[in-house]
């Protein structure tokens, strides 16, 4: 893979990272106006686990 090819693929994860990040939030949003059962702490951590997942594989991808 050249190197621009693998600029836009990192391009596209991180543009794919926002978007997750985004519904993440609205997720939050949501889980704010309603109950919560097992707290704010374990329901971010669930929710954002993925998302550092990811992160962490963009990472090793850039070498950093």
């Amino acid at each position: 893979m050249d190197d621009q090819t693998e600029l836009k693929s990192l391009l596209d994860q991180i543009a794919d990272q926002q978007l997750q990040i985004a519904l993440v939030f609205e997720k939050i949003l949501g889980q704010m106006e309603a109950p919560q059962p097992e707290g704010l702490a374990k329901t971010l951590e669930k929710l954002l686990a993925p998302l550092v997942q990811s992160a962490e594989e963009i990472k090793t991808n850039l070498g950093i």
